[in-house]
């Protein structure tokens, strides 16, 4: 170790992965400005917890609190190609898969899982599995509607964490989705 305090990379580079964590952290390595590359388990937490008021304010038809989730400066929504940009469109959409919902008669549940974090200027890049429900109102039992993900730029705001940007993308089992460019800058999308 220099005398400074400071851990060369060799020296790095042997130390278990617990011990490497620490040196990172404590800025034992040179790490001094450097963003953090997980969030906490607190931020997790928030995030977690905007993740499932999303989820009940969607399947309780609550557009209200729906809206609330989102970032009020400019919230971006792309939903399977779609882009939904500023709180009008944000409520248009809204309305119109409730529509589909109701004229099905049926009841849809959906869940956000297993997050992968990536960091994301003033915010995280989030990446979730994506499950929606469905129970048709004439019977025949629960099926899977649909498996996707989503990708989810949050960033923190006066009120907790809200979605800046949020996507709803099909299953795609041929590369992960964080290796892909984000739906958001997708050049044929709509300006």
């Amino acid at each position: 170790m220099a005398q400074d305090g400071r851990i060369n990379r060799r020296e790095l580079a042997t130390l278990p992965l617990a011990a490497t964590a620490t040196a990172l952290a404590s800025g034992a390595a040179g790490a001094t400005t450097a963003p953090a590359l997980t969030p906490t388990l607190e931020q997790r937490a928030r995030i977690d917890d905007l993740f499932t008021a999303y989820v009940w304010a969607y399947d309780c038809s609550a557009a209200d609190a729906f809206i609330a989730l989102f970032d009020p400066d400019d919230p971006v929504v792309v939903g399977r190609g779609q882009l939904h940009r500023g709180e009008r469109a944000l409520r248009d959409w809204f309305a119109y898969l409730h529509a589909i919902r109701d004229s099905e008669s049926a009841l849809w549940l959906h869940q956000a899982l297993h997050h992968v974090y990536r960091p994301a200027g003033d915010g995280w890049l989030v990446y979730s599995y994506a499950t929606h429900f469905g129970q048709p109102a004439a019977g025949g039992g629960s099926q899977v509607r649909s498996l996707g993900y989503f990708v989810s730029e949050v960033v923190m705001g006066e009120a907790g964490y809200r979605f800046r940007r949020f996507s709803i993308n099909s299953w795609d089992a041929a590369a992960l989705p964080w290796t892909k460019p984000l739906p958001w800058d997708d050049p044929a999308l709509p300006g």
